[in-house]
């Protein structure tokens, strides 16, 4: 018989998910906080829009890992559970790609204005979907060639070139955020740049190993 590991439902996996779930619920709680509490007024355009997007795909990339990774046992096979739904179009163009691309965007928007002195060229409801599209390319390539198994892993070189995505978007977003190291910001804007690089690496090394 399989065991935990195999048809998911191990104790560790739980542990794990609960944990995530509640980094998940303070990372939602730190950016609506000063609205809720102080009545901060709602800033406006893609300044909001854009965290409330990251916040959306940090919570698709946890789901999927979820799904795709057997955490949780289910007595039945379903069609919701597919791999290529989970492990290719919500782990990739709507979790890992949709906050990459945000990021990168948020990033273009600062160098624009502080750097080049003028504002970022392309709106982002345009350049954000423009950023995506790679990740979407990729995940439509994936499902006509059907590469995953019933277990939600493909071949070795299959997951190498996936790791070209957040590998060039990461370098991409360093060498923007570099560029703006020495501007003296209100804000956290750059803290909270260099803080989603360590954690991309991260991410990235661990989906390596």
């Amino acid at each position: 018989m399989a065991g935990c590991d195999v048809i998911g439902g191990c104790p560790s996996d739980y542990v794990a998910v609960s944990v995530a779930i509640l980094s998940f619920i303070l990372l939602l709680l730190r950016p609506t906080l000063p609205f809720l509490i102080h009545k901060v007024p709602r800033p406006k355009g893609s300044s909001f829009w854009l965290p409330a997007i990251q916040i959306m795909a940090s919570f698709n990339l946890l789901l999927s890992l979820v799904m795709s990774l057997n955490v949780v046992r289910f007595h039945r096979r379903h069609w919701w559970q597919s791999c290529y739904l989970w492990a290719v179009w919500v782990n990739g163009p709507l979790g890992f790609g949709l906050l990459l691309s945000c990021r990168l965007i948020q990033a273009a928007h600062l160098y624009s204005v502080f750097i080049k002195r003028r504002l970022f060229p392309i709106r982002s409801y345009i350049s954000l979907p423009l950023a995506l599209l790679p990740w979407v390319a990729w995940a439509g390539f994936l499902h006509i060639k059907q590469p995953v198994n019933n277990r939600c892993h493909t071949g070795t070189h299959w997951a190498v070139l996936y790791t070209c995505f957040p590998v060039l978007y990461t370098v991409a977003l360093v060498y923007i955020t570099t560029a703006i190291h020495h501007i003296e910001f209100k804000f956290h804007e750059l803290k909270d740049l260099w803080r989603g690089i360590l954690v991309t690496v991260f991410s990235i090394g661990t989906h390596c190993i």
